[in-house]
């Protein structure tokens, strides 16, 4: 029996009308094509967020994704807001502008450190949905031509917050439709991913070991550090310099050179710590943020006393905390014109001035000047600093330093006693401690006196201490 051979003309003929179809399609709407959206990367991400509904909105017959999705590679604000609808249901902020343009398409060998308040979504922008977007847009890089991601480590002090970002973004392909044909076969577990078109995704703490993570010859091609630096640790010199040891000596060399991009981002946790010495960096694109520009110390120059009542308002816990809130509420928008006259908020959706003056007065100034306003001076107004301090025995000829040094008795140009007193104003005598505490000065070399205004160079030593609690009138 004769084979017979198939007849194609139907299926060319087919093909044919489709590609007739879809370059008509393109032909009618470019907005769906890549090239189209290559713009977005030089605008503001508000101006492509309008372009892109703009044209969902000319072609309402046509399936929105079509539009999104390629306006989303070149604007991760794009993909952002239309893949991550429930993530990203509050308008943007300032801070939002840097987030999503981190890098523009194809650079590579970038290191940047931002520094941004806490709550104002960086984590969610640049440990979650960033690796998402080189996951999702991996085949459109190498159908332009330019450098992509194929391992992605995501570090941050603790683990588990490391390995969150990693579940997040296994939950978004595992769920959604639109990423499921990422989801992986080989390596698809509880933290470590590979994703189908080959790009790895691992969490790491700060101070582990890279030699358990690394994927034989593979390098990290983007590392994003995740608030690296504790609390708990930043004013533990020892451990400062162990952590920027292991940045320095471990982390940067696990790398690719010359192509490996690295995001840190984090609050200011002390001028020492991590994030602050990578400011001082020239090959580091350092990047400080404050949830408040203006006033920077929070205080409202012209109507402080207008802030004041409204403190006392809504502190005010003799009454029911609903008449408290509506009491300070109402008061807060009789006066707001004036309260707020020449503020500068970062994103006043969520971090208001309002929102930061009452996180004043719930949490301290203190806290909200080190986690909102990346500005640690507030927390480290202390008369001395003990790092720099050494011991001292009196004797007969004067101070004799620990370091061998002696410091005379004619060299000393005299002595402050400082008061510490814990009480309140309601407190009693028998209810309150009481500290003197006597600093003898030595003024700075060249000098016969201490110059209050210029005591960089002057050094006081701490002869003696009391403290004692009140016993009664």
């Amino acid at each position: 029996m004769r084979k017979r051979k198939l007849d194609m003309s139907p299926f060319l003929a087919a093909l044919q009308a489709r590609r007739v179809s879809v370059q008509a399609s393109v032909d009618d709407a470019p907005e769906q094509t890549l090239e189209h959206w290559r713009y977005l990367e030089d605008v503001p991400i508000d101006e492509g967020l309008r372009a892109v509904a703009d044209a969902i909105a000319r072609y309402p017959d046509r399936d929105a994704q079509s539009f999104y999705e390629p306006a989303g590679f070149w604007s991760v604000a794009v993909f952002a807001k239309y893949f991550f609808e429930e993530e990203m249901s509050v308008p943007f902020g300032a801070q939002h502008e840097m987030f999503f343009k981190l890098f523009r398409r194809g650079e590579r060998d970038v290191h940047r450190n931002i520094l941004a308040p806490r709550g104002s979504g960086k984590s969610t922008v640049v440990a979650r949905i960033w690796p998402l977007h080189c996951c999702f847009y991996r085949e459109t890089y190498r159908e332009l031509g330019l450098d992509a991601d194929d391992f992605i480590m995501v570090l941050s002090f603790s683990f588990m917050q490391a390995k969150d970002s990693i579940l997040f973004i296994r939950d978004k392909i595992e769920n959604d439709p639109r990423f499921q044909h990422l989801e992986g076969t080989r390596i698809w577990g509880n933290s470590e991913l590979q994703t189908a078109q080959g790009v790895y995704l691992v969490p790491l703490s700060v101070g582990k070991s890279l030699r358990g993570v690394l994927k034989g010859t593979h390098r990290p091609t983007f590392m994003i550090l995740d608030d690296t630096d504790a609390t708990s640790e930043v004013r533990n010199p020892d451990m400062r310099a162990k952590a920027l040891l292991w940045h320095d000596t471990a982390l940067m060399p696990a790398g690719r050179a010359g192509y490996t991009n690295i995001v840190q981002i984090d609050t200011l946790k002390s001028p020492e710590s991590l994030a602050s010495i990578l400011q001082t960096r020239p090959s580091v694109r350092s990047t400080h943020m404050r949830a408040i520009s203006h006033p920077a110390k929070l205080y409202h120059p012209e109507h402080e006393d207008l802030w004041e009542e409204w403190s006392r308002l809504y502190a005010d816990m003799s009454v029911d905390d609903a008449v408290r809130e509506e009491r300070a509420q109402r008061y807060y928008e009789e006066h707001e014109a004036e309260m707020t006259a020449g503020v500068v908020e970062l994103w006043e959706e969520r971090l208001s001035y309002l929102t930061i003056r009452k996180y004043v007065v719930e949490r301290g100034y203190k806290f909200v000047m080190q986690e909102m306003q990346n500005d640690i001076s507030a927390s480290d107004e202390f008369i001395f600093d003990m790092e720099k301090a050494s011991r001292f025995k009196v004797t007969d000829y004067g101070f004799q330093r620990a370091d061998n040094l002696l410091v005379r008795w004619d060299e000393m140009s005299g002595a402050t006693c400082f008061l510490d007193w814990s009480g309140t104003r309601s407190d009693t005598r028998d209810n309150c401690f009481a500290c003197v505490v006597c600093v003898v000065w030595v003024p700075q070399r060249g000098r016969s006196d201490v110059r209050w205004g210029h005591l960089a160079q002057t050094h006081g030593y701490v002869f003696k201490a009391w403290i004692d609690r009140g016993t009664g009138t």
